[in-house]
């Protein structure tokens, strides 16, 4: 793997950076979309029994690639990492998705993810655990 020219960032750090111009528009424009999101996704759908948080972060990433959501999915994304993908996985779910959505989806979901997967730093997995 080849040593990147950009800095590492924290996942939370990058995740904040992506949110940042989102944020006040949504509190304008429907102030309790947010937390509703927030309650119904964590709360009830990512708390279930069922999948690993990982699995859901795939199925969530395939999901946002397919509706065209390159916020989402740059957190998603972000997310996944956190989930314990590796950034080459990621790629790999994109690239899947391409005979099966098409190329221009996929291409503008790499460029999207492209924005802040370089640049995150990912803590090593404990596989003792896993």
């Amino acid at each position: 793997m080849t040593e990147s020219s950009t800095t590492s960032v924290s996942i939370d750090a990058l995740r904040a950076e992506v949110l940042a111009p989102i944020s006040p528009k949504l509190a304008s424009v429907a102030p309790a979309l947010g937390q509703l999101a927030m309650d119904f996704a964590y709360g009830q759908v990512w708390s279930r029994e069922g999948l690993s948080k990982r699995d859901r972060s795939i199925a969530t990433i395939a999901a946002l690639v397919v509706v065209n959501c390159p916020s989402e999915l740059k957190l998603h994304a972000l997310r996944g990492l956190a989930n314990g993908l590796a950034k080459e996985e990621i790629g790999e779910i994109v690239t899947q998705l391409a005979p099966y959505v098409g190329f221009p989806l996929c291409v503008t979901a790499a460029a999207a993810i492209g924005e802040v997967l370089p640049r995150a730093e990912v803590e090593p997995q404990d596989t003792a655990s896993a």
